[in-house]
């Protein structure tokens, strides 16, 4: 009998167990299921567009900037943006020069390279190409897309003909291959090209087999600054020595709708963080949008999940680029 009774109160012990395993299983599901509920991100009123999509034809010039500089994240609540998943990131008014996407002029430059990450060129490049002196300074993600660019390059064509000329430094006097200077060049996301020739340099002219950069750098990030054919718009003869790097996705859908840097520019500022432009790319959508600048500073919104640049646009607001 009492092995009988030890039975017994085994299986109602289990039975007990089982039934609060069972409970705490239950609950658990359901606090996870209110949390993505709670959690979930608006989508409504989102643009989504592939490689051909459609531009406002109307919208005004503008200009853009970077993702370096003095800014503040702070909480914010339904009640200030409308949106669930964003924070808003204080943002000051001086850093509206400041980024891959400005289009500096010389009475507005964009802000010097001094405060990024850049690298020694003749420390860093591959072998695919050379570079004219023995120094040379360049941000430091434009400089690996150069060296993918450049290695392929060489693998398309077999040829390692291509000279750095300059980054934020391109000597144009009298005998140089780049006579033109730009004021973004200070900016350290420039690259100033020659090609190399028979115990001298030449001016790069975009021909011949040397155009596959042309044709093929905005896969690595990198615009001609000045296309042949918008000179009206930026006011600059064609430059085809002259890069810029502007970074994914926006080199890339700059190339194929076939706009200069103040028209693309111009173009997001149609887009706002409720109605954003979502490129699509291989390994994911990359979400655009602008936010108009308000005095000395600005509370830019942004995904709470991080993966996003803040890029100013040398006139009167920033451009948000949220990652793949």
């Amino acid at each position: 009998m009492p092995k009988e009774k030890k039975k017994n109160k085994m299986r109602i012990r289990m039975g007990r167990i089982v039934t609060a395993m069972i409970g705490i299983v239950v609950v658990m599901m359901t606090v996870d299921s209110i949390r993505r509920d709670f959690f979930k991100v608006n989508s409504n009123g989102k643009i989504t567009v592939d490689g051909n999509f459609s531009i406002k034809p109307n919208d005004p010039p503008a200009n853009i900037a970077s993702t370096n500089g003095k800014r503040k994240e702070t909480a914010v609540g339904l009640e200030d943006t409308e949106m669930e998943g964003f924070t808003k990131y204080e943002v000051a008014a001086t850093e509206l020069s400041r980024g891959y996407l400005v289009p500096s002029t010389a009475e507005k430059p964009a802000m010097p390279a001094e405060n990024q990450r850049t690298v020694d060129l003749s420390q860093y490049k591959n072998e695919f190409y050379s570079i004219s002196g023995s120094q040379m300074s360049l941000n430091e993600e434009a400089a690996e897309a150069l060296n993918r660019l450049m290695a392929d390059y060489h693998t398309a064509t077999e040829l390692n003909d291509f000279v750095v000329y300059g980054t934020t430094n391109t000597y144009t006097a009298d005998g140089s291959v780049c006579p033109r200077a730009f004021s973004e060049n200070a900016a350290g996301n420039s690259v100033d090209l020659a090609i190399l020739g028979y115990e001298s340099l030449i001016t790069y002219d975009g021909m011949d087999s040397q155009s596959w950069v042309i044709e093929n750098c905005g896969k690595y990030g990198f615009i001609v600054r000045y296309p042949e054919d918008k000179s009206t718009v930026t006011n600059q003869e064609f430059c085809p020595w002259h890069l810029v790097y502007v970074g994914q996705p926006h080199a890339e859908i700059m190339s194929r709708q076939k706009l200069c840097l103040e028209e693309y520019v111009g173009m997001l500022k149609g887009y706002t963080v409720e109605s954003p432009l979502i490129y699509p790319a291989e390994s994911g959508n990359y979400t655009i949008y602008f936010e108009p600048a308000s005095g000395d500073i600005t509370p830019v919104r942004v995904p709470i999940g991080g993966g996003y640049s803040i890029s100013g646009n040398n006139s009167d607001g920033f451009i948000v680029t949220a990652g793949k």
